[in-house]
């Protein structure tokens, strides 16, 4: 007789530590080598949710500030989404934001699950822990193991013995009707049932086994072997489910072959639908029921589980069987619990087999059947776990199934007992809650059958109701009638739960999922019953819509015909119909309507002139459609197509792909868009584009320097020739390149080998007017002075600068600054070395000297508040708000202030001096937040006084780290306006006020003001003039998202309406993959007048752009550096300090003493005139001209200007450029404080 050990077969997966994992184990599963967990699990809060552009790039990297620390710091080697990129219901399903982390061998993982749970913006995060199988301990109790028997016959039992190899296989009896009462369905089987899905989430499923193929789920969508998704639903040749661990890679999307490698799966299956009748072997409970197969094994991670719980709710599963079991709540798998439950599934979980009072998951969620398990006597099994969860329980003990081909569960470990549950090769015995979990699934899906639509929680409750009282659960006296903690509310009896379920059934049977349709088409199904009032059916836009609509509704009953027809014509995407009969019963799909066949490119357009990078939109669909292609070719000789992307969902006027041409040469190219039926092109359309890159044009260049470079540049004319050099700091020097790109040494000093990442500082550090150089290095730590004069300087800093750190916020970056705080025309250096509570500032004389230094403070900013022409030297201390004013010589406190709010401390991220009210002197900026009430913002003045109508909430979540605000008055309506932006996971984010705390958009709550449209991180704002409109424009570049599924390096810049302005975003790398934070600078670099950019990039080049016909003049580019000027000392110029540039003037340069407003002239005239007028301050100045009946017919002039005398032109045309017509005109001069008109006379 074959020998046997006694199986705990719950399969109860479980996540447990790395070192209680196999304390509990005694399975027939040979034992893993001691797995140690290397990817973590992350979801990302709801709003923050990831998004996926199509494009060139295709690897996804951690960027988030924090996120990218931490990554570094526990070597994470990658990152993956959880679902399929091109699932179309990622958004819909919200596991978007789901990503999975893969580290190094040895990372602490625990302590990265831990770091990671902190952060602000995860939702959750947890280790992705392999599960493993638990069967019966081999403890001598169990050697008193029943059977089942439905009737008190003869059945299979293991009888366990002692020691290896010893096990026996032999009969024994039960009692009668400690069964779920399946015989009975037999005998007296419901007529009129449908077929219904179960998922088997397992180690697979043997799809050739003779007694279980004949009830493989095939999917009805798909083409097998075809590589096409002929379904859309992101899977390729899903036909019978899906292998989630086809590999041991944690991040593997897996592959179509769901075949069974342990033989558990198999086993669960055929419980639920072993073929019936078919003269061999087992029955099944449901024969009228499909197994989906999806497979974990043999790395069930938390992450696989997920997908696959997805993955039935997408496709059409009825019921899930999970015969697995973690010991702590993972939020990832209770999220797709929920979306599947929401999507009607009747979800079923083992309880567990360690015999105890413990609460083991999914079993413990509220949405699922918790079923433990009871034996032949009808009591419950002595390993079946129990609490307060449990609902139900079913036979779990010593059960007859499938054999999966060549698998023995038991063969593998101790205690080693091959061949012995193995009966009549093909079938197998197994015990434990795991088999208890598939009887109550198999019950559901024969209530399902017989009442198709049914909801889940009419079908658990009908279970309860129904299930059969276990009184006393071990045999041993009890009275515990109703419900208890071991046998919930008694074991269920499937025959009972079909007496109370409502004789109603709603199915639609087509369209089917995710089907394309058209036109007027008939939606057939099932609407009937014994019980049976009425039906409706109904469409809503979307997967899942807030409304629907109608189609029809009637009170007469529909079986497998047609339930009504929809005429569709003026529809076109992603619909979703819903089949409502009575109470309790719901059919519903989601599909996509397509009325007739559109491949268009809607953008670019023919002729258009490409650069850097086109996000490509338009339409692709068609009845039958199966995939689209995009493509691209020179029109060279000899040129092939190149492929942008391939997609399998129809697109309704989106995005169709992006496609980067930054790294393709000049020329004329074709995008082709081809839209499919499988092998059948049914539409196509090309698009003839110009593709132009900047950096082959005069107007820009790149050049390669030597290291990893700094990430701002900066520019000086050192040697006093006129000419301004770029210089770049490296990872190894200093380089300096001409404008034009080439390399500069004459004249130049000669920098020593060094680390110089710290942003290079220029200033006056002999007052003579020309440009002197400051730069930092790293080892040794060092402060470089370049004097134009001679004379250079080298001054010991004895620590070592984080240059680590311009990945991570703003106020954590190591700082170099100039300024001349003694008022005799020399700048002194101030270093600035970020340590958290040991941070310290030194403070130089100008020639190098050290004057002191300064522990312990988080910010410090040299200001004069007091208007004496001498800095005083402001300071906060780290993590608590002591803003205090300090004594440069002796470091003692002369002043101080504590900011709280209400006993919560402020954390100041940083300080800034800005002219606020107008007075010609700065007020002390001071931004940073509570832990309990976010981002706020101070103004204070002389004597740190906190200036009336100040502070103002951000509104920021102090989860969030915002860059720091910067002001200028960008509508020219002479009061500062500040802006700040700030990112999340996928996005970025830039916000303006007003003075006063309110919006600067009116229409914007909050501050909002403008957001990137492609996924990013947005580095430090910049304002200046980009498109010469006398405004300033907001300019910042981005780099990758959190994600990188973005990757390209770009600048971006809006207007103050913000809209973005033509020829942005600026693409200067296209795949630089970086976290730090690069800003480019702005000027007139080339000295031609005309505004020029300067950025590096993560690849090691310095990039030049110059902007021909936009004028550079710093009054209308009042942020065109980092902390507003090279000099980087975040103090803003004062509004006297500006001095216009791009506005005709005069040549009297005298101040005038009144507002004045000149006779035009010539006058009359045609074509044009000239109006001159005089401003004594600086004021907001509108200038307009108005005809006869005071209508307006342009505006001349609209900005802030200094004192002077100025001229403007009016050409006799209107604001769209259209002539205007002979007649009397009048023009009008206001400001603040005058106002003046006078006429003119145009004749033609």
């Amino acid at each position: 007789m074959p020998k046997i050990r006694f199986l705990f077969a719950l399969i109860s997966i479980t996540f447990l530590t790395q070192t209680t994992a196999f304390a509990i184990y005694q399975g027939g599963k040979p034992k893993r080598e001691s797995y140690k967990p290397t990817s973590l699990i992350v979801k990302f809060k709801d709003d923050r949710a990831p998004q996926v552009i199509t494009g060139k790039a295709g690897k996804t990297t951690i960027g988030l500030k924090s996120a990218a620390d931490l990554n570094s710091n526990y070597n994470v080697k990658k990152v993956s989404p959880l679902l399929l990129k091109k699932s179309n219901n990622t958004k819909a399903n919200n596991f978007g934001s789901v990503y999975l982390l893969e580290t190094a061998e040895g990372t602490d993982i625990e302590a990265l699950r831990d770091a990671y749970a902190q952060l602000p913006e995860v939702e959750y995060a947890e280790i992705n822990q392999i599960v493993e199988f638990h069967e019966l301990p081999d403890d001598s109790l169990y050697q008193y193991q029943w059977s089942l028997s439905n009737s008190g016959q003869l059945h299979y039992h293991v009888l366990r013995n002692y020691g290896n190899y010893n096990d026996e296989l032999v009969m024994l009896n039960g009692i009668d009707d400690a069964d779920i009462d399946v015989g009975e369905v037999y005998q007296n089987p419901p007529d009129r049932t449908v077929t219904v899905v179960a998922a088997i989430i397992d180690t697979g499923v043997d799809m050739d086994h003779p007694d279980l193929a004949a009830n493989i789920w095939i999917n009805p969508g798909e083409i097998p072997d075809n590589g096409i998704d002929d379904d859309h639903n992101g899977y390729i040749d899903d036909v019978n489910g899906w292998d989630y661990a086809a590999t041991l890679d944690p991040l593997d999307p897996g592959d179509n072959d769901p075949t069974d490698s342990y033989g558990h799966g198999t086993h669960c299956s055929g419980i639920i639908a072993g073929v019936t009748n078919n003269n061999i072997g087992i029955a099944g409970i449901a024969d009228n029921c499909r197994i989906m197969g999806l497979k974990f094994d043999p790395l069930p991670l938390t992450s696989r589980i997920a997908a696959a719980i997805i993955y039935a709710a997408d496709n059409g599963a009825d019921v899930v069987n999970m015969s697995f079991g973690f010991n702590y709540r993972s939020d990832l798998i209770e999220d797709a619990i929920e979306y599947a439950h929401n999507k009607g599934l009747v979800l079923c979980a083992s309880s567990g087999n360690d015999g105890t009072y413990n609460l083991v998951y999914p079993a413990g969620y509220e949405t699922t059947i918790t079923v433990g398990s009871s034996n032949d006597s009808d009591q419950v099994s002595t390993f079946s776990t129990y609490g307060d969860h449990i609902d139900l329980v079913a036979p779990g003990q010593s059960i007859l199934s499938l054999r999966a081909d060549k698998m023995d569960m038991y063969a593998g470990s101790y205690p080693y007992e091959p061949q012995v549950h193995i009966v009549d090769s093909f079938y197998y015995m197994a015990s434990g809650t795991s088999m208890s979990c598939p009887h109550v699934a198999g019950a559901a899906a024969v209530m399902r059958s017989v009442s198709p639509g049914l909801d889940p929680d009419r079908i658990k409750q009908i279970l309860i109701e129904s299930a059969d009282d276990i009184i006393d659960p071990f045999g041993v006296g009890w009275n515990l009638p109703g419900y208890d903690q071991y046998s919930g509310y008694g074991r269920v009896s499937l025959a009972q739960a079909l007496q109370l379920i409502p004789r109603i059934r709603a199915k639609i049977m087509s369209p089917g999922i995710n089907e394309i349709i058209s036109g007027e088409f008939d939606i057939t199904g099932i609407a009937d019953g014994d019980e049976f009032a009425g039906y409706t059916l109904s469409y809503g836009p979307g997967e899942i819509p807030e409304q629907w609509t109608e189609i029809f509704s009637s009170a007469d009953s529909v079986t497998e015909n047609i339930l009504a027809t929809w005429n569709t014509s003026g529809l076109s995407g992603r619909y979703s119909l819903r089949l409502d009969v009575g109470e309790f019963n719901v059919s519903q799909i989601s599909l996509f309507i397509a009325n007739d066949t559109q491949a268009v490119i809607a953008g670019p357009t023919g002729g258009q002139t490409i650069a850097n990078f086109a996000t490509i939109e338009g339409d692709a669909f068609a009845p039958g459609f199966s995939h689209a292609v995009m493509e691209y070719k020179s029109d060279t000789v000899g040129a092939v197509w190149e492929l942008i992307d391939t997609f399998s969902v129809p697109v309704f006027r989106g995005i169709l792909g992006g496609w980067f041409v930054e790294d393709l040469d000049e020329g004329n190219y074709d995008i082709r868009l081809m839209v499919y039926s499988y092998d059948t092109l049914l539409a196509a359309d090309t698009v003839s584009v110009t593709v132009q890159s900047i950096f082959s044009t005069d107007r820009a260049w790149k050049a390669e320097v030597d290291g990893y470079p700094t990430i701002i540049p900066t520019y000086c004319d050192f040697d006093n020739d006129g000419i301004n050099e770029i210089l770049v700091g490296t990872s190894s020097s200093i380089m300096a390149f001409n404008p034009d790109g080439t390399v500069k040494t004459d004249g130049m000093p000669v920098f020593p080998r060094n680390n110089y990442m710290m942003p290079i500082a220029i200033g006056n550090l002999d007052d003579d007017g020309i440009d002197d150089i400051v730069a930092v290095g790293y080892d040794p730590p060092k402060v470089y002075c370049y004097r134009s004069s001679g004379g250079n300087s080298e001054s010991y800093l004895g620590i070592f600068p984080p240059i680590g750190n311009f990945y991570r916020t703003e106020n954590e970056f190591p700082k170099l600054m100039l300024k001349d705080i003694d008022g005799d025309g020399r700048d002194e250096i101030h270093v600035f070395i970020y340590s958290g509570s040991l941070s310290e500032t030194f403070l130089f004389e100008s020639n190098g000297e050290l004057i002191n230094s300064f522990d312990y403070f988080s910010e410090s900013l040299p200001l004069d508040l007091d208007g004496d022409g001498i800095d005083e030297l402001y300071a906060v201390n780290s993590g608590f708000g002591l803003i205090r004013q300090i004594d440069y010589n002796s470091g003692l406190t002369i002043d101080s202030l504590l900011i709280d709010m209400n006993g919560s401390n402020f954390k100041c991220t940083g300080m800034a001096g800005y002219d606020i009210d107008n007075d010609d002197r700065h007020e002390l900026i001071i931004h940073g937040y509570y832990d309990d009430f976010g981002y706020w913002i101070y103004a204070f003045e002389d004597g740190l006084n906190l200036m009336e109508g100040w502070p103002h909430d951000m509104g920021i979540d102090d989860y969030v780290v915002p860059t720091e605000p910067i002001f200028a008055d960008i509508d020219n309506d002479n009061e500062a306006e500040y802006l700040t932006t700030f990112f999340d996971i996928t996005s970025s984010y830039v916000l303006a006020w007003n003075l006063d705390g309110s919006s600067f958009l009116p229409s914007s709550p909050n501050g909002s003001f403008a957001i990137t449209p492609e996924p990013s991180v947005l580095n430090m704002l910049l304002l200046a003039d980009m498109n010469g409109d006398d405004s300033p424009d907001i300019v910042a570049c981005a780099d990758n998202d959190i994600f990188n599924s973005y990757e390209p390096q770009r600048i971006y810049a809006w207007d103050t309406q913000a809209r973005l302005l033509d020829g942005f975003p600026l693409i200067v790398s296209p795949e630089p993959y970086t976290s730090d934070r690069f800003t480019p600078a702005i000027g007139d670099i080339d000295s031609d007048g005309f505004i020029d950019m300067i950025i590096t990039t993560p690849d090691s080049f310095q990039v030049f752009v110059n902007f021909p016909g936009v004028t550079f003049d710093a009054c209308t580019s009042p942020v065109p550096f980092w902390r507003y000027s090279r000099k980087m000392n975040n103090t803003a110029p004062l509004p006297s300090e500006c001095n216009s540039t791009d506005v005709a003037e005069s040549e009297d340069r005298l101040i005038p003493e009144l507002f004045y407003l000149s006779p035009n002239h010539p006058n009359p005239f045609n074509p044009s005139t000239t109006i001159e007028y005089s401003i004594p301050q600086r004021t907001h100045v509108t200038l307009s001209i108005y005809n006869i009946l005071g209508e307006k017919i342009k505006t001349l002039v609209d900005r802030t200007l200094t004192a002077g005398n100025y001229s403007a032109v009016w050409d006799g045309k209107n604001e769209s450029g259209r002539a205007a017509a002979s007649g009397i005109y009048l023009y009008q001069i206001r400001t603040a404080e005058f106002s003046e008109s006078r006429k003119m006379l145009l004749v033609k």
